[in-house]
C-alpha cells in the first residue's frame, strides 16, 4: 500500500498592514474619516488656504500641523506635499504616507479612507518649468472630474489653465 507522507503543518499567513484605516472598524462614523490621522503640511502655506485645510481636517477627526521637514514628528501618519521635493526626507522615516490636498478632498467626498487612487493624489515629480509658465492650456471632451484633475496637473507644472479655447491658447488637450 502506498502511503502518502504526512502533510506539513500549514501556518496561517500573517499579513501586517502598514497603514491603519480606522473606518475599517464599522463603529466610526463616515464624517470622521480622518480619525487617528496626524497630518503634517510640508508646503509653503498660503495662510487663508491653510486655515481652511486645518479646519477641514479637524472637522473630519484628524489633526494637522505645519512643520519643518528636518523635524518630522514621530506621531505623523501623513505628509501633505504637492511637489516631490520633500519626499526623500519623508521616506527616511517609517510609516509615513505622502499625499496631496486632492487626495484629502477625495477622501472627504467618499467619506472613507482609501489609499491614493489617482495620479493627482501623489506629489508631482514635475518641477515648475519657466518655459511653460507663460503657456495657456485648454481642454475639451473631459468629464467634470477629469477636467478638475487635468486643471490641477496643468497648474502644478506652472502653466495657466483656461476653461475655454481662445486665440491666446497655446496647447489644446482633447479626450478624443
Amino acid at each position: 500500500m502506498n502511503q502518502m507522507p504526512p502533510r506539513p503543518q500549514q501556518h496561517p499567513l500573517r499579513m501586517t498592514q502598514q497603514f491603519f484605516y480606522p473606518e475599517a472598524q464599522n463603529n466610526i462614523p463616515p464624517e470622521l474619516c480622518f480619525a487617528g490621522c496626524y497630518f503634517l503640511y510640508a508646503e509653503n502655506p498660503n495662510i487663508n488656504e491653510l486655515h481652511i485645510l486645518i479646519r477641514t481636517i479637524r472637522y473630519h477627526g484628524g489633526e494637522i500641523d505645519v512643520y519643518n521637514v528636518r523635524n518630522l514628528s514621530e506621531k505623523a501618519t501623513h505628509v501633505i506635499c504637492e511637489y516631490a521635493t520633500h519626499v526623500p526626507q519623508i521616506l527616511e522615516q517609517k510609516n509615513k504616507r505622502v499625499c496631496t490636498i486632492s487626495w484629502i478632498n477625495d477622501v472627504i467626498e467618499k467619506k472613507r479612507m482609501e489609499p491614493p487612487f489617482k495620479v493627482c493624489h501623489l506629489p508631482s515629480l514635475a518641477i515648475r518649468n519657466p518655459s511653460v509658465s507663460e503657456k495657456i492650456i485648454s481642454i475639451t471632451g473631459f468629464t467634470e472630474e477629469e477636467a478638475s484633475s487635468l486643471k490641477l496637473m496643468i497648474q502644478l507644472i506652472g502653466a495657466k489653465f483656461s476653461p475655454y479655447l481662445s486665440k491666446h491658447t497655446n496647447i489644446l488637450i482633447t479626450k478624443r
